[in-house]
């Protein structure tokens, strides 16, 4: 299973939510867990690769309070997709160390991925080019 973590920008303040996963032990996949990090553009500037890293590596631990696992009615998750825009972040065990980046087009009450948009940062580049490829995916997807 592939290290996975999940990044919205808010449509109206432009502000970023860095949210955590953990595997669900009912899903048998990943899900949220807590509350999601809130950063401006600069925060994530300036400590964004570390935060992505370290949510990337707690992404496969086991969730260590099921009481923080969210749980969204479909209204609930309808509203939060139509309000961001959402990029994701997965490192592949086999992969190198190198980091794929998706942006997500919002698709009937959640998201997919646009075709051919796939960005792929190797393990080398990650702390050079991680947070201009993040921003660079969603301004493609604000531009779609």
């Amino acid at each position: 299973m592939p290290e996975t973590v999940e990044i919205f920008k808010n449509k109206k303040t432009g502000l970023y939510l860095l949210q955590r996963q953990c595997p669900d032990p009912e899903l048998k996949g990943p899900t949220w867990i807590g509350q999601p990090e809130t950063l401006s553009e600069d925060q994530l500037r300036r400590l964004g690769v570390i935060k992505l890293l370290e949510a990337l590596e707690s992404s496969l631990r086991p969730c260590s309070d099921p009481q923080l696992l969210k749980h969204f009615t479909d209204e609930e998750h309808r509203r939060f997709c139509g309000a961001h825009h959402c990029v994701t972040i997965t490192r592949w065990p086999d992969g190198g160390g190198q980091l794929e980046l998706r942006p997500l087009r919002r698709v009937r009450g959640g998201y997919r991925s646009i075709q051919d948009a796939k960005r792929t940062i190797t393990a080398k580049d990650i702390q050079s080019d991680l947070i201009d490829e993040v921003l660079s995916a969603f301004e493609m997807i604000e531009n779609e």
